[in-house]
Formats: structure tokens, sequence, C-alpha cells
């Protein structure tokens, strides 16, 4: 393996370490919010304190977790496997 080779499969380790984090800690706060869930206007309506940090939990993690799996680990699958990419403006159409 070359050493570029090797350096964007340790980013890669460190990109699926922190994506288990956010899935560990997104499992956590469904397990909390088991109970009410699926919500409903009314249940959403009558949430208290920890339930919020529950659900605010939830989707911060989720966010985070999409960001890193489409701005990370998916840019270094495609280096890893010597894709060519751009990711300007003009590519994307914008």
């Amino acid at each position: 393996m070359t050493n570029r080779k090797q350096e964007i499969n340790e980013r890669l380790q460190r990109e699926f370490e922190i994506c288990d984090k956010h899935i560990l800690r997104i499992n956590e706060a469904l397990k909390a919010l088991s109970n009410i869930l699926p919500l409903t206007a009314e249940s959403y309506a009558s949430l208290d304190s920890e339930q919020i940090r529950c659900l605010d939990q939830f989707i911060f993690r989720f966010s985070k977790l999409q960001d890193a799996m489409g701005a990370k680990i998916f840019r270094f699958l495609l280096e890893y496997l010597d894709e060519v990419f751009n990711f300007t403006k003009e590519k994307i159409g914008y």
C-alpha cells in the first residue's frame, strides 16, 4: 500500500470511529425516547426537558453522521479507489 493510500486508510478509520460514536449516541437517544415514539402532535407538545434533550441529541447526531458520511467518508473512499472527482460549483451545476 502506498503512503497516500495508507494516509487515506487512516483518515477513513478515524471517520468511521467518529461515525460509530454518533451512532452510539443516536441509539442512546432512541432508547430514551422509545416510550413516546412514534411522536404525535400531542406527545410532541407535552415533551419534558429530558425528552427534549434526547430529541435534540438525536437530531444533532443524525445531522453530524450525515455530514461525516457525505463530506468526508464518501470523498476519502473515492480517493482511496483512485476515482477522479471535482466538487467545484461548476461541476455540480451551481
